[in-house]
């Protein structure tokens, strides 16, 4: 059958269901809610009242939406980017051993600013913080070469070199370094 009178004969059908829903609920308190038969066809026909009126708005019968009752919500509109992730501070070595001098070789790539600061953290703990020291410059002043000399009271472990440009808010990089014996 066509949906044009499908709905129609479903809306008629559901208006005679609502009657007698409405006489089942004034018979079913007139009997204080002790009567097992009304309670059930009570039930029975506000179930079938409920699957009638999803049927009419969602899908078998009428407008022939298949997923939802609900105007579907416009995603916000949003501008995306591609973003490439260049880690501008490169270590020249991850590991440090404890025996030779405890000199820690970087490069900064794509540098943009004059001065930079460094910490070195272990888990959440600045154990030593100061100005970078570069010690070579390209002639583009793209890439500064830096050395840190650590502190001779830094102990075995993984720790966390964070550097900075200009000032401590401005974070540039995060690079992770190991001390061994």
């Amino acid at each position: 059958m066509n949906n044009k009178i499908l709905w129609p004969l479903a809306a008629i059908a559901l208006a005679i269901i609502a009657v007698g829903f409405a006489i089942v609920s004034v018979a079913v308190f007139f009997t204080k809610g002790k009567s097992k038969f009304l309670i059930n066809k009570k039930l029975k026909l506000g179930g079938l009242m409920l699957t009638l009126t999803s049927m009419m708005g969602c899908g078998s019968i009428g407008t022939g939406c298949q997923q939802t009752c609900y105007e579907p919500v416009e995603p916000p509109q949003m501008t995306c980017y591609d973003v490439v992730m260049v880690n501008v501070v490169r270590l020249e070595q991850d590991t440090i051993k404890m025996d030779g001098d405890l000199i820690l070789k970087g490069t900064i790539h794509e540098s943009k600013f004059d001065n930079y600061s460094f910490s070195v953290v272990k888990v959440t703990d600045t154990l030593q913080h100061g100005k970078l020291k570069i010690v070579e410059k390209d002639t583009a002043n793209t890439q500064k070469k830096f050395e840190i000399n650590l502190d001779k009271k830094l102990t075995e472990g993984n720790y966390t070199l964070i550097i900075y440009a200009d000032t401590t808010d401005n974070e540039l990089s995060n690079n992770f370094f190991c001390i061994t014996k």
